[in-house]
Protein backbone atom coordinates (compact mmCIF):
# COMPACT_ATOMS: atom_id res chain seq x y z
CA UNK A 1 0.00 0.00 0.00
CA UNK A 2 1.15 3.31 -0.42
CA UNK A 3 2.68 5.08 2.32
CA UNK A 4 0.96 7.18 4.82
CA UNK A 5 -2.52 5.71 3.41
CA UNK A 6 -4.46 3.94 5.98
CA UNK A 7 -4.51 0.16 6.12
CA UNK A 8 -6.70 -2.81 5.27
CA UNK A 9 -8.67 -4.22 7.50
CA UNK A 10 -7.19 -8.36 7.78
CA UNK A 11 -10.80 -9.09 6.64
CA UNK A 12 -11.27 -6.88 3.67
CA UNK A 13 -7.25 -7.57 2.93
CA UNK A 14 -8.46 -11.39 2.63
CA UNK A 15 -11.51 -10.66 0.49
CA UNK A 16 -9.63 -8.71 -1.83
CA UNK A 17 -6.55 -11.57 -2.14
CA UNK A 18 -9.72 -14.13 -2.63
CA UNK A 19 -10.81 -12.42 -5.17
CA UNK A 20 -7.68 -11.13 -7.29
CA UNK A 21 -7.07 -15.26 -6.71
CA UNK A 22 -10.36 -15.86 -8.77
CA UNK A 23 -9.64 -13.33 -11.30
CA UNK A 24 -6.33 -14.83 -12.42
CA UNK A 25 -7.62 -18.68 -12.28
CA UNK A 26 -10.85 -17.33 -14.37
CA UNK A 27 -8.55 -15.71 -16.89
CA UNK A 28 -6.00 -18.68 -17.30
CA UNK A 29 -9.52 -20.36 -17.99
CA UNK A 30 -10.16 -18.11 -21.02
CA UNK A 31 -6.36 -18.11 -22.54
CA UNK A 32 -6.82 -22.49 -22.49
CA UNK A 33 -10.04 -22.12 -24.11
CA UNK A 34 -8.46 -19.74 -26.43
CA UNK A 35 -5.32 -22.25 -26.80
CA UNK A 36 -8.02 -25.02 -27.23
CA UNK A 37 -9.48 -23.84 -30.32
CA UNK A 38 -5.94 -22.85 -31.53
CA UNK A 39 -5.15 -26.70 -31.80
CA UNK A 40 -8.36 -27.88 -32.72
CA UNK A 41 -7.73 -26.19 -35.75
CA UNK A 42 -4.14 -27.30 -35.96
CA UNK A 43 -5.56 -30.99 -35.91
CA UNK A 44 -7.62 -30.63 -38.45
CA UNK A 45 -4.38 -29.56 -40.98
CA UNK A 46 -5.25 -25.70 -41.26
CA UNK A 47 -2.33 -23.34 -42.02
CA UNK A 48 -3.94 -19.95 -41.32
CA UNK A 49 -3.52 -17.27 -44.06
CA UNK A 50 -1.55 -15.29 -41.67
CA UNK A 51 1.47 -17.99 -40.78
CA UNK A 52 1.64 -18.15 -44.16
CA UNK A 53 1.55 -14.38 -45.47
CA UNK A 54 4.28 -13.11 -42.66
CA UNK A 55 6.44 -16.33 -43.02
CA UNK A 56 6.54 -14.83 -46.84
CA UNK A 57 7.05 -11.13 -45.42
CA UNK A 58 9.82 -12.40 -43.28
CA UNK A 59 11.52 -14.75 -45.46
CA UNK A 60 11.93 -12.05 -47.97
CA UNK A 61 12.94 -9.61 -45.39
CA UNK A 62 15.74 -11.37 -43.21
CA UNK A 63 19.23 -10.99 -43.45
CA UNK A 64 22.47 -12.75 -42.69
CA UNK A 65 23.21 -10.57 -39.58
CA UNK A 66 19.85 -10.66 -38.33
CA UNK A 67 19.43 -14.13 -38.46
CA UNK A 68 23.06 -14.47 -36.34
CA UNK A 69 21.44 -12.04 -34.06
CA UNK A 70 18.40 -13.99 -33.64
CA UNK A 71 20.00 -17.47 -33.62
CA UNK A 72 21.90 -16.31 -30.82
CA UNK A 73 19.47 -14.84 -28.71
CA UNK A 74 17.35 -18.18 -29.00
CA UNK A 75 19.67 -20.12 -27.68
CA UNK A 76 18.99 -18.52 -24.55
CA UNK A 77 15.75 -19.05 -24.46
CA UNK A 78 15.82 -23.16 -24.70
CA UNK A 79 15.00 -25.24 -22.80
CA UNK A 80 18.23 -26.25 -21.55
CA UNK A 81 18.97 -22.83 -20.85
CA UNK A 82 15.42 -21.90 -18.72
CA UNK A 83 15.85 -24.98 -16.70
CA UNK A 84 19.21 -23.62 -15.57
CA UNK A 85 17.78 -19.93 -14.89
CA UNK A 86 14.72 -21.65 -13.14
CA UNK A 87 17.01 -23.58 -10.64
CA UNK A 88 19.42 -20.52 -10.25
CA UNK A 89 16.21 -18.09 -9.40
CA UNK A 90 14.68 -20.59 -7.25
CA UNK A 91 17.70 -20.73 -5.33
CA UNK A 92 17.85 -16.79 -5.33
CA UNK A 93 14.67 -16.54 -3.72
CA UNK A 94 15.25 -19.16 -1.14
CA UNK A 95 18.37 -17.26 0.10
CA UNK A 96 16.62 -14.53 -0.41
CA UNK A 97 13.53 -15.47 2.44
CA UNK A 98 10.93 -16.00 -0.01
CA UNK A 99 10.95 -19.51 0.29
CA UNK A 100 7.36 -19.80 -0.72
CA UNK A 101 7.60 -17.96 -4.22
CA UNK A 102 10.60 -20.04 -4.69
CA UNK A 103 8.66 -23.10 -4.60
CA UNK A 104 6.26 -22.17 -6.85
CA UNK A 105 8.49 -21.15 -9.48
CA UNK A 106 10.89 -24.07 -8.94
CA UNK A 107 7.46 -26.01 -10.15
CA UNK A 108 6.68 -23.76 -12.85
CA UNK A 109 9.46 -25.47 -15.80
CA UNK A 110 8.42 -28.71 -14.92
CA UNK A 111 4.90 -28.59 -15.56
CA UNK A 112 5.72 -25.93 -18.46
CA UNK A 113 7.54 -28.60 -20.36
CA UNK A 114 5.05 -31.45 -19.67
CA UNK A 115 2.21 -29.59 -20.84
CA UNK A 116 3.47 -28.37 -23.92
CA UNK A 117 5.55 -31.35 -25.01
CA UNK A 118 1.93 -33.48 -24.43
CA UNK A 119 0.42 -30.90 -27.09
CA UNK A 120 3.22 -31.27 -29.44
CA UNK A 121 2.56 -34.70 -29.84
CA UNK A 122 -1.32 -34.49 -29.74
CA UNK A 123 -1.18 -31.99 -32.37
CA UNK A 124 1.30 -33.27 -34.62
CA UNK A 125 2.09 -30.03 -36.40
CA UNK A 126 4.76 -29.99 -39.19
CA UNK A 127 7.20 -27.29 -38.56
CA UNK A 128 7.89 -24.85 -41.61
CA UNK A 129 9.90 -25.86 -44.66
CA UNK A 130 13.04 -23.83 -43.33
CA UNK A 131 13.51 -26.41 -40.38
CA UNK A 132 12.89 -29.41 -41.92
CA UNK A 133 16.11 -30.28 -42.11
CA UNK A 134 17.34 -29.29 -38.55
CA UNK A 135 14.51 -30.19 -36.04
CA UNK A 136 12.26 -33.40 -35.96
CA UNK A 137 10.02 -32.40 -33.36
CA UNK A 138 6.91 -30.72 -33.82
CA UNK A 139 5.30 -27.27 -34.04
CA UNK A 140 2.80 -26.58 -32.36
CA UNK A 141 3.11 -24.54 -29.65
CA UNK A 142 6.41 -23.24 -29.71
CA UNK A 143 8.32 -24.36 -26.88
CA UNK A 144 10.24 -21.43 -26.74
CA UNK A 145 7.66 -19.38 -26.63
CA UNK A 146 5.95 -21.29 -23.53
CA UNK A 147 8.95 -21.61 -21.69
CA UNK A 148 9.77 -18.00 -21.86
CA UNK A 149 6.49 -16.62 -20.98
CA UNK A 150 5.76 -19.31 -18.39
CA UNK A 151 9.29 -18.60 -16.18
CA UNK A 152 9.44 -14.58 -16.76
CA UNK A 153 6.00 -13.89 -16.47
CA UNK A 154 5.68 -16.14 -13.31
CA UNK A 155 9.02 -14.83 -11.74
CA UNK A 156 8.07 -11.06 -12.46
CA UNK A 157 5.36 -11.57 -10.82
CA UNK A 158 6.59 -13.26 -7.67
CA UNK A 159 9.50 -10.31 -7.66
CA UNK A 160 6.93 -7.74 -7.66
CA UNK A 161 4.50 -8.96 -5.20
CA UNK A 162 7.43 -10.11 -3.29
CA UNK A 163 8.82 -6.62 -3.36
CA UNK A 164 11.78 -7.40 -5.33
CA UNK A 165 11.11 -5.28 -8.33
CA UNK A 166 8.62 -2.35 -9.28
CA UNK A 167 5.52 -2.91 -11.15
CA UNK A 168 6.72 -1.07 -14.71
CA UNK A 169 10.47 -3.12 -15.05
CA UNK A 170 8.27 -5.93 -14.07
CA UNK A 171 6.17 -5.87 -16.74
CA UNK A 172 8.59 -4.38 -19.21
CA UNK A 173 10.77 -7.78 -18.55
CA UNK A 174 7.60 -10.24 -18.44
CA UNK A 175 6.33 -8.56 -21.57
CA UNK A 176 9.38 -8.12 -23.71
CA UNK A 177 11.82 -10.90 -23.15
CA UNK A 178 8.80 -13.35 -24.32
CA UNK A 179 8.59 -10.87 -27.41
CA UNK A 180 11.78 -10.88 -28.74
CA UNK A 181 11.73 -14.94 -28.17
CA UNK A 182 8.64 -15.10 -30.04
CA UNK A 183 10.13 -13.08 -32.96
CA UNK A 184 13.07 -14.98 -33.23
CA UNK A 185 10.88 -18.45 -33.66
CA UNK A 186 9.15 -16.23 -36.88
CA UNK A 187 12.62 -14.85 -38.18
CA UNK A 188 14.71 -18.04 -37.91
CA UNK A 189 11.81 -19.87 -39.79
CA UNK A 190 11.60 -22.79 -37.20
CA UNK A 191 7.77 -22.13 -35.95
CA UNK A 192 4.43 -20.63 -37.71
CA UNK A 193 3.33 -17.38 -36.49
CA UNK A 194 0.27 -19.45 -34.43
CA UNK A 195 2.65 -22.10 -33.01
CA UNK A 196 4.18 -18.48 -31.24
CA UNK A 197 1.26 -17.18 -30.74
CA UNK A 198 -0.30 -20.50 -28.73
CA UNK A 199 3.08 -21.02 -26.92
CA UNK A 200 2.21 -17.42 -25.34
CA UNK A 201 -1.15 -18.35 -24.21
CA UNK A 202 0.20 -21.62 -22.54
CA UNK A 203 2.87 -19.98 -20.75
CA UNK A 204 1.02 -17.08 -19.81
CA UNK A 205 -2.21 -19.39 -18.53
CA UNK A 206 0.63 -21.07 -16.56
CA UNK A 207 1.89 -18.07 -15.41
CA UNK A 208 -1.51 -16.75 -14.08
CA UNK A 209 -2.32 -20.26 -12.06
CA UNK A 210 1.17 -19.87 -10.39
CA UNK A 211 0.25 -16.66 -9.34
CA UNK A 212 -3.43 -17.69 -8.37
CA UNK A 213 -1.49 -20.31 -5.96
CA UNK A 214 0.88 -17.57 -4.75
CA UNK A 215 -2.28 -15.61 -3.87
CA UNK A 216 -4.13 -17.98 -2.33
CA UNK A 217 -1.04 -18.81 0.08
CA UNK A 218 -1.47 -15.40 0.96
CA UNK A 219 -5.24 -15.25 1.68
CA UNK A 220 -4.34 -18.06 4.11
CA UNK A 221 -1.33 -16.65 5.99
CA UNK A 222 -1.83 -14.73 9.00
CA UNK A 223 -2.72 -10.97 8.12
CA UNK A 224 -1.94 -8.26 9.45
CA UNK A 225 -3.28 -5.07 9.92
CA UNK A 226 0.03 -3.49 7.21
CA UNK A 227 -0.98 -6.61 5.09
CA UNK A 228 -0.80 -5.11 1.74
CA UNK A 229 -3.82 -5.80 -1.18
CA UNK A 230 -2.95 -6.35 -4.88
CA UNK A 231 -2.23 -2.79 -6.39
Amino acid sequence: MPAGSPAAPPGRARRVLAGYWVLLIVVSVVLLVILSKFASEVVEGELTRFDQALRGWVLRHRSPDSTRAFGVLTLFASLQASLIFAAAAAVWLWTRKHRVAAAIFACSPVVTTVLFVAIKQYTARQRPPGAAAILTSYSFPSGHMTSATGLWATLMYLLWRERLLPLLPALLIGLGWPFLVGLSRIYLDVHWASDVAAGWLLGLALALVAAAGYERWRGRRPVTSTEEVPA
